[in-house]
């Protein structure tokens, strides 16, 4: 498997904590990734997410690799930088640094060797568009660790739409977040109440194709759940304790 990797009228305001920077000890998250396609249904790998903030300064990482399939191991790694301005009506998030990489073993070599793919085009990695947007989508969705934190869900009703203004390399790349509503999670004998929402961020000037709803713990506030639908199936990351 190739690609494991992981509207209603729009509102300007986002519903932040008292508009205060928010401070984010180092966490680190774990995940099981989850396939769905026909009749396949089966954990395909797993994830690791580690961040925190120092300041205005929010730090994301993504590791993630499948499980052995089909005699490969595919892997994502992926890293956010950026800088939130909590403001008056709007959290402006300036992305200083982001890097997603996809690679797999080399066909027919024993040495461990893998060939890659970036986001910005660099490597040897034959990666459809399609894949590499996918993972453009996981190195940008590491901001939502933070959003998860300063969003005042319990302000929201179900149906709320925000656009939350987001800077990259001097462009404006909106992110697009509906609020679907308070919402109960269990996976792997792990329950808890959530708030759910479904996000989006720019890509090519556009929304990108692959709407990720997301499940967000009332308490912890850490998201337990990612789910959005690729050319080739159905793919879920769940929060493993």
């Amino acid at each position: 498997m190739k690609r494991t990797v992981l509207t209603i009228a729009a509102v300007l305001l986002v519903f932040l904590a008292g508009n205060a920077m928010v401070d984010i000890p180092r966490t680190s998250v774990g995940y099981d990734v989850i396939y769905h396609w026909g009749l396949i249904n089966k954990i395909a790998g797993h994830g690791y997410v580690t961040y925190h903030t120092s300041g205005p300064e929010f730090y994301g990482s993504l590791n993630g690799h499948s499980i052995p399939w089909g005699g490969r191991i595919y892997t994502v790694h992926s890293s956010l930088a950026a800088t939130f301005s909590p403001g008056d009506v709007a959290s402006r998030e300036t992305v200083n640094s982001i890097q997603g990489v996809y690679s797999k073993p080399e066909a027919g070599s024993d040495s461990g060797r893998h060939r890659f793919k970036d986001i910005y085009g660099g490597g040897t990695l034959d990666a459809s568009p399609e894949t590499m947007e996918a993972v453009t989508v996981m190195s940008n969705m590491l901001s939502i660790f933070y959003y998860a934190k300063t969003l005042d869900f319990d302000k929201m009703t179900p149906g709320t739409r925000l656009v939350v203004p987001v800077v990259d390399d001097g462009e404006d790349k909106p992110l697009y977040i509906t609020y679907n509503g308070p919402a109960n999670y269990s996976y792997g004998g792990f329950s808890t109440q959530t708030y759910e929402i479904v996000f989006q961020y720019t890509y090519e000037g556009e929304p990108d194709r692959y709407p990720v709803t997301c499940q967000i713990d009332r308490q912890s506030r850490v998201p337990v759940m990612f789910s959005a639908d690729l050319l080739i199936g159905h793919i879920e990351m769940c929060y493993v304790e």
